[in-house]
């Protein structure tokens, strides 16, 4: 029997707050609107006001009293602290106090020189909770001067889905230990109205706390600001003002951003709002002609890079200036739009294409984005198939500006891992392509996603989730046959060379159920690189396994034997070619992983471990990565 939809929003509302009551009732966040070398907003949840306890790094403890509170949906009751006159890049640590304090947080302050640093861009987290975990954790590991959100952080905009997003932002905390105690790192966030925001566009400052205009009230008003954080001068904007009812504000912004760009002359100038100004999938408009009237001033007033968002995809751009139709690519001097969300939000294709575009894909990401000294550098970083190691500790970020842990990087088409930007002479972008292209470093998957000829592995994937896996398969085999099964549906994606992506693939059967199987023509030696992706709302387990065999097996040979007397002659104890050993022959540029057998100089030898290059008659023996076997 189904349920009602009302019946079922009203039991879903139930579940959702009675799980909101089993939340950290403080959920700390810290948050910038202005003047983020000097200021900074502490936010926290309960129906308590209480206060903040905080210190500068060197300094004693003093006691900030709550500025503003306001009620968010009718039950989120959230209390901000503006903290004034902090030095800049400076540590400050802070507790939330009732009739006792809480665990202690910190947070640092925004330098004011040109020093470089490391930020992080992204938006659209509203459904898929998992992924959008996934992305808070990259945020603890990279240690982010700032996070950039663009926007529809949950679906439908209500308390208990703002206080499961709260609770996941603790996610992004770093631990560390602070004058010999455990401190935890938050980092301050640049919030934005999404669309999924509509119904209640003050949440930016209900919510968070922003306060632009230091009036303590939370207005409309409160939606859009900007500010300088280093090299960056960082602007938030609000397209929702597109909506009937808003054009006195929408004008009233137009106007704004236009003075503040001619106004400023920082070295880089960066935005981000929420609905893009050209949709790169067809599921959205072709364009959204009031975001569009910002290109003209972007162009005019060098707006060197925009983070966009809504429409769950990845995308960069080649630099562009605005035109009567469009955009038009100038890689010397223009802006670069970058998005477009989907740090939780499910994907929709990216199947709009424009010569403008150096690549596009479907994928849940965010973007590692830094200051490095007259450059700027944009990496995106793919949630599924990536395999997150240990994080950047707090000893070496204060080293390294632009330390950054071991992730594995989107391979743009056109671009490659790294997209860098260079000042052009008139203060727009300019595309930094090098003479001789930077080799790109190979990432190596985890032991896991390995597979060997033959062996099963087995997983789990969530919907729009992708679990890659990797097999090499030398020049002998004619042909690689890969079989997937298991409950739900999980789709099978099998690509030559590269990861496959939604859009790219050399093999996708694409049907119903977890039951798919792909066979491909092998040529040379080849790394085949194998995707499970999963369809269903449910939870797919699957088991997956990669098979090839060699085109024309060496024959046994058996050798005939003719009895002849010979002399006795002492054994030589160096190993002798056997006519009867049958394996692939050792190539130096192959991988090779445990239990793959190869032949070299007529002996047969083993893996033990994974290897490349480790020439097998010079590296075997009982403690090496080669086993010589007898045949």
């Amino acid at each position: 029997m189904k349920t009602s939809n009302k019946a079922l929003a009203l039991s879903t509302a139930i579940i959702a707050a009675a799980n909101a009551q089993a939340l950290d009732t403080d959920l700390p966040r810290v948050i910038w609107d202005q003047n983020p070398s000097s200021h900074a907003v502490i936010g926290y949840s309960s129906s308590t006001t209480g206060n903040v306890r905080y210190k500068v790094a060197g300094g004693n403890w003093q006691t900030a009293a709550v500025d503003r509170s306001f009620t968010f949906d009718g039950s989120l009751r959230s209390h901000f602290v503006d903290l004034d006159n902090l030095p800049a890049n400076s540590e400050v640590q802070f507790q939330i106090c009732n009739s006792t304090c809480g665990d202690t947080y910190w947070f640092k302050t925004a330098p004011t020189s040109s020093a470089d640093m490391t930020f992080i861009a992204g938006g659209d987290s509203r459904t898929y909770r998992n992924a959008r975990q996934e992305g808070n954790r990259v945020v603890s590991r990279v240690r982010p001067e700032f996070v950039m959100f663009g926007g529809d952080f949950t679906d439908r905009n209500r308390y208990y889905e703002l206080e499961e997003w709260l609770e996941d932002w603790q996610l992004t905390f770093s631990n560390d230990t602070i004058d010999g105690q455990p401190a935890k790192r938050v980092y301050p966030l640049i919030p934005t109205v999404g669309n999924h925001e509509n119904d209640d566009q003050r949440f930016i400052c209900e919510v968070f706390g922003v306060d632009r205009d230091n009036d303590n009230r939370c207005t409309l008003d409160d939606t859009y600001f900007a500010m300088n954080i280093g090299q960056v001068r960082a602007y938030t904007l609000n397209t929702e003002f597109r909506l009937s009812g808003y054009s006195s504000y929408w004008n009233q912004q137009k106007s704004w951003l236009q003075s503040d760009l001619a106004g400023n002359s920082a070295t880089w100038k960066v935005a981000q709002y929420h609905k893009p100004m050209y949709p790169r999938t067809t599921s959205k408009p072709s364009s959204n002609s009031y975001m569009v009237q910002w290109a003209a001033d972007f162009t005019n007033y060098d707006m060197n890079l925009v983070v966009e968002s809504d429409s769950h995809l990845v995308k960069y751009t080649y630099p562009v200036v605005a035109s009567n139709y469009g955009y038009q690519r100038n890689d010397n001097a223009g802006t670069v739009y970058i998005g477009e969300g989907s740090w939780g939000a499910p994907t929709r294709p990216a199947d709009r294409n424009s010569s403008w575009i150096a690549d596009q894909d479907s994928f849940g990401q965010l973007k590692v984005i830094q200051t490095v000294g007259s450059e700027l550098h944009i990496r995106t970083v793919p949630f599924s198939g990536n395999s997150f190691g240990t994080g950047v500790s707090k000893a070496q970020r204060d080293a390294n500006p632009l330390a950054l842990p071991a992730l594995s990087l989107w391979q743009a088409a056109n671009v490659g891992d790294v997209y860098v930007l260079e000042k052009a002479s008139n203060g727009l972008s300019r595309w930094a392509q090098a003479s001789t292209p930077t080799p790109t470093p190979i990432v190596t998957p985890a032991p896991d996603l390995r597979l060997q000829n033959g062996k099963p592995a087995s997983g789990q994937v969530a919907r729009n989730e992708f679990d890659i896996y990797t097999i090499d398969v030398p020049a002998s085999a004619a042909s690689l046959k890969v079989t997937l099964s298991g409950n739900n549906d999980a789709d099978l994606y099998v690509r030559r060379g590269s990861a496959p992506t939604t859009s790219s693939y050399d093999c996708r059967p694409y049907i119903d159920g977890s039951a798919e199987s792909c066979t491909e023509a092998n040529n040379g030696n080849n790394t085949w690189y194998i995707g499970v992706r999963g369809y269903s709302a449910n939870t797919s387990s699957y088991q997956v396994v990669a098979e090839w065999a060699d085109a024309t097996p060496t024959p046994v040979v058996t050798p005939i034997v003719t009895p002849i007397v010979t002399p006795v002659v002492s054994p030589t104890v160096t190993p002798t070619p056997i006519g009867s050993c049958t394996g692939t022959a050792w190539n130096s540029d192959a991988i090779y992983t445990q239990g793959d057998k190869v032949l070299y100089n007529g002996n047969l030898y083993e893996a033990q471990w994974w290897n490349r290059g480790a020439n097998p008659a010079q590296n075997s023996g009982s403690w090496s990565v080669w086993q010589l076997l007898s045949c």
